[in-house]
């Protein structure tokens, strides 16, 4: 799959991926809200050269439930959120940063695409 984009022919992210199967307790009207470690918030948030994300997959409960598999498809449940953190300020807080990501930031193919293509800070 090849396309164009500010970065020319080869697109390049940086991506903290997190998972839980109990931020549902941290579910609010329109967001989820996520317990960041401070060291992992420092190294998202700022200006970079290559676009930095936060993506929060969300899980079921039951780790049965996360995956299933055959020779036919492979199937993960149940969806995944993204954030830049590069316009956040420094925090007093010492163990944890309360992340809200927005579950309009539903991370599809499309948006993955969207997000490759995001002009770099200058």
């Amino acid at each position: 799959m090849g396309f164009a984009s500010h970065l020319g022919k080869r697109p390049r992210i940086e991506v903290q991926l997190k998972c839980s199967a109990v931020c549902e307790e941290y579910e609010y009207d329109q967001e989820y809200r996520f317990p960041l470690k401070i060291k992992n918030y420092d190294d998202l948030r700022g200006e970079s050269v290559i676009p930095r994300f936060l993506v929060l997959v969300v899980v079921p409960t039951d780790i049965r439930d996360w995956i299933s598999f055959s020779t036919e498809q492979l199937t993960l449940r149940k969806a995944a959120f993204w954030i830049s953190l590069a316009d956040m300020g420094e925090t007093e807080n010492t163990s944890t940063v309360q992340v809200s990501i927005p579950k309009s930031n539903l991370l599809t193919p499309e948006t993955f695409r969207e997000l490759l293509t995001l002009p770099v800070p200058s």
